[in-house]
């Protein structure tokens, strides 16, 4: 009875043994768990070099395929056509054809004037931003322009007959006004936006 008991006692304890080296192989395997996140992780890094060497390719391709050079002055033939105007608001458009190949003008725009006795004036464009347009070859791009004709007080009104503008590294264009035009208020034009 007694070897009997120890035999079953024995018995079970080599059972809990094995289970337990069993358990603890089981739980303990990093190096499985490794070897998989290594593999994983090296699937990842090519996958992410193939699409990285793949990106540059085709954002050079459409840039390039967009992209104009830069408009040149002597490409360039300005055009200005007086509007009607309403409360001392007079209005105005700057026409710009292109007499050369596809160009694009860009960049901060700044706007000039000659005065009918010869005088070059800065002129006051608060609001205008920098362009982006591009002009097809033989097609003409423009822009709005107003201003007040009305003097402030004792405030003499310069009488422009030239009109000059420079975009960017374009410039200046000048183009000749049929009609003086005479922009108060500090000289000040107010730009719309090109087109």
């Amino acid at each position: 009875m007694n070897r009997g008991l120890r035999s079953i006692a024995l018995f079970a304890l080599v059972v809990v043994i094995i289970t337990a080296v069993r358990l603890h192989t089981h739980h303990s395997s990093p190096s499985s768990t490794t070897t998989s996140t290594s593999v994983s992780s090296s699937s990842t890094s090519t996958s992410t070099s193939t699409s990285t060497s793949t990106l540059p390719t085709s954002t050079t391709s459409t840039t390039s395929s967009t992209s104009a050079p830069t408009c040149t002055v002597r490409q360039l033939r300005g055009t200005f056509a007086l509007g009607t105007g309403s409360a001392g608001t007079v209005r105005g458009t700057l026409n710009v054809h292109n007499d050369g190949a596809t160009c694009e003008l860009s960049g901060a725009q700044s706007w000039s004037g000659v005065t009918t006795s010869q005088k070059v004036l800065a002129l006051s464009t608060p609001a205008a931003g920098t362009v982006q347009v591009t002009i097809a070859a033989g097609q003409t791009g423009g822009v709005s322009l107003s201003w007040s004709d009305i003097p402030q007080g004792t405030q003499v009104c310069p009488s422009l007959s030239v009109l000059r503008v420079t975009v960017g590294s374009t410039g200046p264009l000048s183009t000749s006004l049929v009609y003086p035009i005479s922009p108060c208020d500090g000289a000040r034009l107010v730009v719309g936006a090109w087109q």
